[in-house]
């Protein structure tokens, strides 16, 4: 990989920092594009209220070589370290997921997919289209951003769980061209080796692009003359490895990966280009506790454990580990787990009253104290799973011990309007139209919008209601509800077919329902937060404020009469509005912070001749703010 070098880059990091296009070379994606056009001030973006830990953008036009009729938003800017994580990402409309890994020396754009901005400074691209809005990504790469084919601009929240980490043996990003599979049975085969063969265990994430489809390796061992796996590689035919070989079917894309080696691979003679991050640990081999169960090192951060017998009556053949113990507040959160055997995934809601447990599932010690069971079955032994309830456990229903890896990042949270375990039976539903139906309201319509995470354990199969409103006159929404037709409601409605569950949600009412007119019992915890709705931004209180860009302020010499800005501080209050005319020939930028860092409050992206840029600030303060381009461009406003 070429270092990047910012003196010689200049303008053209500073661009990718604000909207990097994607320009495919090879496996070519290619749009003609219209000028940059400048991100507005939209006053729908804000009404739907932020997570907690969330972040909300507003993308801006590619300028990447090809791309200019796409859109961008860079969540992580170009760095000279790997970054890694999780992009969680609720999107206004569906989105591709992209990292960078480079800048790229000269002449290793061997076919691989490549983004440019100028057409010299290339990076290799992972370009991933999920073909959906909401999810979550694991990557590894120098950048990363989401992304349209479209014209018109998108908002997406998001929240990035990553670290950034230097160049090592470990973190890695390159490139490379393949070479001859060495391995018995594989001379025809071609082959990268990414992390050699060690006696420690790597454990990451790798995303990569390479110039055709690859397979995914990874390599445990040298194992012993008493296993026998269903895959084996080996140089020699006497030192021995387990393979784990993945076909995803792609030359971009993303991995998880775990083993004494991780390579990547195709099944033709001929040799192959792949760009890649890389960043992992690699963790001694564990000394044996218990026999075999311990040979797996643990990832960092996570715990490990052994199951028992099941103490619950009818469970005494089951096996079971508690991960969060019996408590009166509510947990809520997500378990990551990976078992030596698939499992079910349990949470309790209670204890309850005497009499209600009434055809729900039901967990007991002892016959007398009760509790809900919520009882999932993934059928997998690795996975994530979002819940909340009074306890949490992993439980197989064979009387083998199981071992079980986990990491659990929740919240205990005492009891309150929005922090709920309950159990309650279902009234008429007062929709009109619904009259024959079920439901039993768990958070009531407010003006305030709930967000968070419900467990449930019903006594038949159900469905899962958010709503959103009251509504304008002027919205016509796919579903609606309405108890009186005049108040309307746009209606979220989830058929998980299943009793039994969870559920991440997000809307001004929170239910339960049944199309069926006989009563039904749910129990379950919900731990919720409830966000105000926000202000208009518009009202006739507020007032816009002017500042200006002159012509010149490209090059330096306007920060000695503090005239890059004009005005360069202004003072507004709380709802009122700053907006930046750029009255230069050349592209700024008006992005919070200082030369040291963006602070995050807001982003403009590209600015171009003759354009302009709006925020209304809603929180007093004093916030600092500078051209990325033109680093000696500052100014403030001042909130009251």
């Amino acid at each position: 990989m070429a270092g990047i070098d910012k003196a010689a880059i200049g303008f053209t990091i500073a661009i990718v920092a604000i909207g990097a296009g994607i320009a495919l070379y090879g496996d070519t994606v290619q749009n003609a594009g219209s000028g940059i056009s400048a991100p507005t001030v939209d006053i729908s973006d804000q009404a739907k209220p932020l997570k907690a830990g969330w972040e909300r953008a507003r993308s801006v036009q590619d300028p990447g070589i090809g791309h200019e009729s796409h859109q961008i938003v860079i969540l992580l800017p170009p760095s000279d370290n790997v970054y890694s994580g999780t992009l969680a990402y609720d999107a206004s409309e569906p989105i591709q997921l992209i990292t960078l890994h480079g800048p790229l020396a000269p002449g290793e754009d061997v076919g691989q997919a490549i983004w440019t901005p100028d057409g010299e400074t290339k990076f290799a691209l992972t370009f991933v289209d999920p073909e959906n809005a909401q999810g979550t990504w694991e990557f590894a790469g120098n950048a990363l951003a989401v992304h349209t084919l479209n014209t018109e601009q998108f908002t997406v929240d998001y929240k990035v769980d990553y670290t950034e980490k230097e160049m090592s043996d470990t973190v890695i990003t390159g490139t490379a061209t393949s070479v001859q599979d060495p391995g018995i049975g594989h001379e025809s085969h071609q082959i990268t080796v990414l992390l050699g063969p060690s006696s420690d265990t790597y454990s990451g994430i790798l995303s990569y692009a390479a110039s055709e489809n690859i397979q995914l390796i990874s390599l445990r061992g040298p194992i012993g003359a008493d296993e026998s796996p269903e895959r084996i590689w080996t140089p020699d035919g006497e030192t021995i490895f387990e393979l784990t070989f993945i076909e995803p079917n792609n030359a971009m894309g993303s991995w998880e990966f775990e083993g004494n080696a991780v390579a990547v691979h195709t099944l033709f003679p001929t040799p192959f280009t792949v760009s890649y991050s890389i960043s992992a640990t690699a963790d001694a081999a564990a000394e044996s506790l218990t026999g075999s169960d311990s040979q797996t090192p643990l990832k960092a951060g996570w715990e490990r454990a052994r199951s028992v017998q099941d103490p619950g009556i009818g469970h005494e053949s089951h096996q079971i580990v508690i991960l969060l113990p019996p408590s009166d507040n509510v947990y809520s959160g997500t378990l990551a787990y990976d078992a030596s055997e698939p499992i079910q995934l349990i949470t309790l809601h209670g204890p309850l009253a005497p009499g209600e447990d009434v055809g729900q599932a039901i967990w007991t010690p002892d016959g007398e104290t009760k509790f809900a069971l919520t009882f999932v079955d993934p059928e997998n032994a690795q996975g994530t799973w979002e819940f909340a309830g009074n306890a949490l456990a992993v439980h197989t229903l064979n009387t083998e011990q199981f071992t079980v890896d986990y990491k659990v990042d929740y919240t205990e949270k005492e009891m309150s309007d929005t922090v709920i375990t309950g159990t309650a039976t279902s009234v008429q539903d007062p929709g009109i139209g619904h009259e024959s139906h079920q439901i039993t309201v768990l958070l009531g319509p407010s003006s305030d919008t709930y967000s968070g995470i419900l467990s449930y354990a019903a006594s038949e199969n159900i469905q899962l209601i958010s709503l959103r409103g009251p509504i304008g006159a002027d919205e016509s929404p796919e579903r609606i509800w309405t108890p009186d037709g005049e108040t309307i409601f746009e209606l979220t409605f989830i058929e998980p077919n299943n009793a039994m569950g969870s559920w991440e949600f997000e809307g001004n009412a929170v239910a339960v329902h049944t199309l069926f007119p006989t009563p039904f019992t749910v129990s379950y915890s919900i731990s919720a937060t409830a966000d105000a709705a926000a202000e208009s931004l518009t009202g006739s209180d507020s007032q816009t404020v002017i500042v200006d860009m002159p012509a010149g302020t490209s090059v330096p010499g306007c920060e000695a009469t503090n005239e890059c800005y004009i005005p360069a501080s202004v003072t507004i209050n709380v709802g009122d509005t700053v907006e930046w005319v750029n009255s230069d020939t050349v592209v700024h930028l008006v992005t919070s912070g200082s030369i040291s860092g963006a602070s995050g409050e807001f982003d403009s992206g590209l600015i171009m001749a003759d354009a302009s840029f709006a925020f209304t600030f809603e929180e007093s303060g004093s916030y600092d703010y500078f051209c990325l381009v033109h680093p000696w461009m500052s100014g403030n406003v001042q909130v009251n």
